[in-house]
C-alpha cells in the first residue's frame, strides 16, 4: 500500500508504481522464499482523497481478486491449473 503525503508525492507514487510492482517480483524471484516463484505482485496506491481509507482499500482489492478465483463464464484459463493465491503484507505496521 503506497500512500502520498502531498499532490507531488502523489504524482511521483504515480510514475513509480509499475517500477514498484517490478521491484518487489524481481526480489523477491531472487530471495528464494517458500511461496511460488514468478508470481505476480500488487500495490495498492490510494487516491489523493482516500489517504486514511487504507483498510477498505485493501478489503476492495482483495475482494476483486477473489472475483476472478471464484470462477465465471467469461474468463478463461488459458493454462487449465487451478490458480493459486497469496497474500501477504509488506514490512512495516499499519498507521
Amino acid at each position: 500500500m503506497i500512500r502520498s503525503n502531498n499532490a507531488t508525492a502523489y504524482t511521483k507514487n504515480v510514475s513509480s508504481l509499475l517500477a514498484e510492482n517490478f521491484g518487489l517480483a524481481y526480489t523477491q524471484n531472487k530471495k528464494n522464499k517458500d511461496i511460488p516463484e514468478f508470481g505476480s505482485k500488487g500495490t495498492i496506491l490510494l487516491n489523493q482523497d482516500s489517504q486514511d481509507h487504507g483498510f477498505h482499500s485493501f478489503k476492495c482489492y482483495v475482494n476483486a481478486m477473489l472475483d476472478l478465483l471464484v470462477g465465471h463464464p467469461d474468463i478463461h484459463d488459458k493454462h487449465g491449473e487451478e490458480e493459486v493465491l497469496f497474500l501477504g503484507p509488506d514490512e512495516g505496521k499499519p498507521p
